[in-house]
C-alpha cells in the first residue's frame, strides 16, 4: 500500500502538506504528516523522541517530507496555530518562496469561541450552567429522576458537559440544558429532591433561560462554521464567505440581546474581527475569486487586488504567461467563458471539478486547480490522531509506536483508497481492529489477494506498560 501511495503522490503535479503534533498513550511526542491531493493521505508518523519541538526541528522534518515527493509540487503548508508550527512553516518558506503557510481555520474559530466564553459576563453564566449539569450528573438519583421527568416530552437529549479543549462544545452543552428545561424545573419543585438553593433559583429563573438562548445564538454560528469547514470536501473557496457570515450572524444576534452590557458586546465584536483578520490570507481571496458561483463579488477592492496578485505570483512560479488575460476574460465572461453552457453545470458540480473538467484547456485552470485543491483546515490530521488513539489504547498499551504507525497507515489509507467502492469497510470506534481486518480480507478474497494475518494483542495494566 505504501508503494502504491508513493507512486500516486509522485505522479501528482500539485500537493499540499498538513502536519500536527500530539502525545500518545506513553506520552511520546508524535507528529503526523498528511498530504492532500486534494484527498488527504496519511504518509508519515514521526516519533520525536528526545528532540525539542522547536521551529527549526519541525522545519527540517517538513522539508524532508516535501523532498520525497518533490518540493516544488507543494503549495500550502497547514497546521494548527501553535507558534512553533507556524514559525516552522515560515522558515520553510524562506527556502521555498512559493509555499503558503496557513493556520487551521477551524482552530481559529475554536479560539473565537474561547474568546467569547472568557468574557467575564459570559464566563459567569457558563459556570452557572455547568454547575447545574454537574449537580444532576453527579447524583445517580437526580439523573434517574430527570429521565423520568422527560418521559412524554419530544426531547430525549441527555445533559452534556463541555470539553475542556473544544470551546465550541459549550454550544452542545447549553443546547442539552435548554432541551431539558421543563424536566429540570419539574425535578426542582419536587419535595423529595435535595438541590441547593442557588441551583434551584437558577433553574426556576426566566432570566437564566433567556441568557441560555442568547448565549447559544452567539456561539452557534461559530460552531456550525467549524463543522462546515472541517468536512472532507475542499472548501477553501468558501472560507472567506463563511467568516463573513459568522461576523454578520453574531452582529445580528448581539442586536437582539438584552442581558449583556455594551462593553461585553464590543469585546465580542472586537474578538470576531481579530480572529477573521487572523484567518484570512491572499489565497482565501484568490480561491473566492476562482469560485465560478461568486467570482469574488463580495470582496473589497483591497481584498480583490490581493487575491489577483496571489494568482499572478503563482502563475509566475508555474511559468504561465496568459493567466492574467484568462483571469480578465473569466471575470468579464468573455472569450472561452462567454458561452452560456460553460456556466450551466455550476449547481451540480464543485468548483474544483468545474475547472478540471470544463475549463481544463485554459492556463488559468492550472492555477485554479492548485488553489482550490488546498485544504482550509488540518482536521484530517486530527482524524489520523483519532485512528491512532483507537488502535493504541489501554487494552493494547504494549503496542510499539512503530507498529501503531503501520496499522494507522493501513487503516487511514484503506478507507481513502476504497471509499467509493467499499463504503461499508470503515475503521472507527464502533468497529474493532480485528473486525476491520476481517472485512479487508473478505474484500481482498474477491481479487485473490493474500489475507492479512490477525495481530495478537496482549492486554495489560498501565503500570506494566510504564516499564516497557
Amino acid at each position: 500500500m505504501r508503494f502504491e501511495l508513493n507512486e500516486e503522490l509522485n505522479a501528482c503535479s500539485y500537493l499540499h502538506l498538513q502536519c500536527d503534533g500530539w502525545s500518545n498513550l506513553r506520552n511520546e511526542g508524535i507528529i503526523n504528516f498528511l498530504i492532500s491531493k486534494p484527498q488527504s493521505a496519511y504518509v508519515k508518523s514521526l516519533n520525536t523522541e528526545s528532540n525539542p519541538h522547536t521551529s527549526e526541528y519541525l522545519s527540517q522534518e517538513v522539508e524532508k517530507v516535501m523532498k520525497v515527493y518533490g518540493a516544488n509540487k507543494f503549495l500550502v503548508l497547514i497546521g494548527d496555530n501553535a507558534r512553533n508550527i507556524q514559525k516552522a512553516f515560515e522558515l520553510t518558506k524562506l527556502k521555498y518562496p512559493h509555499v503558503v503557510p496557513l493556520g487551521c481555520c477551524a482552530h481559529i474559530l475554536n479560539l473565537l469561541c474561547q474568546d467569547i466564553v472568557k468574557i467575564q459576563e459570559v464566563t459567569v453564566f457558563i459556570m452557572q450552567a455547568i454547575n447545574i449539569i454537574k449537580t444532576v450528573k453527579r447524583s445517580q438519583r437526580l439523573s434517574s429522576l430527570l429521565i423520568k421527568s422527560r418521559q412524554g416530552e419530544d426531547s430525549t437529549q441527555t445533559l452534556k458537559l463541555p470539553c475542556a479543549t473544544r470551546w465550541g462544545s459549550h454550544v452542545t452543552s447549553l443546547k442539552s440544558l435548554k432541551a431539558n428545561k421543563i424536566a429540570l424545573q419539574i425535578l426542582t419543585v419536587r419535595e423529595d429532591v435535595v438541590i441547593s438553593r442557588d441551583i434551584k433559583d437558577l433553574i426556576l429563573s426566566d432570566d437564566f433561560w433567556t441568557k441560555t438562548g442568547e448565549c447559544i445564538s452567539i456561539l452557534e454560528p461559530v460552531t456550525e462554521s467549524i463543522f462546515y469547514l472541517e468536512s472532507d470536501q475542499n472548501r477553501l473557496h468558501r472560507t472567506y464567505i463563511t467568516f463573513r457570515d459568522v461576523q454578520a450572524k453574531i452582529r445580528f444576534a448581539l442586536n437582539e440581546i438584552s442581558t449583556l452590557s455594551e462593553e461585553s458586546k464590543q469585546q465580542i465584536l472586537t474578538s470576531v474581527s481579530s480572529r477573521c483578520n487572523m484567518a484570512m490570507r491572499p489565497i482565501h481571496f484568490a480561491a473566492y475569486i476562482l469560485d465560478p458561483r461568486t467570482l469574488g463579488v463580495e470582496l473589497t477592492q483591497e481584498e480583490e487586488l490581493k487575491g489577483m496578485e496571489f494568482i499572478y505570483n503563482l502563475s509566475q512560479h508555474l511559468s504561465l504567461s496568459n493567466v492574467m488575460a484568462d483571469l480578465a476574460c473569466y471575470k468579464a465572461k468573455e472569450n472561452f467563458w462567454a458561452r452560456g453552457f460553460v456556466w450551466s453545470s455550476l449547481d451540480s458540480i464543485e468548483p474544483l471539478i468545474w475547472w478540471k473538467g470544463i475549463c481544463g484547456s485554459t492556463e488559468l485552470s492550472k492555477v485554479a486547480i492548485r488553489i482550490l485543491s488546498a485544504p482550509c483546515t488540518s482536521a484530517a490530521t486530527e482524524r489520523s490522531f483519532s485512528i491512532q488513539g483507537y488502535i493504541h489504547n489501554n487494552k493494547r498499551n504494549r503496542l510499539t509506536t512503530e507498529r501503531t504507525e503501520k496499522i494507522s497507515f493501513i487503516c487511514y489509507n484503506w478507507n481513502l483508497k476504497h471509499k467509493a467502492e467499499c463504503e461499508d469497510i470503515q475503521f472507527n470506534e464502533e468497529n474493532t481492529l480485528e473486525a476491520f481486518i476481517e472485512q479487508v480480507n473478505e474484500h481482498n478474497s474477491l481479487d485473490e489477494i493474500e489475507p492479512i494475518e490477525p495481530i495478537q494483542f496482549i492486554a495489560c495494566n498501565n503500570s506494566e506498560s510504564d516499564s516497557d
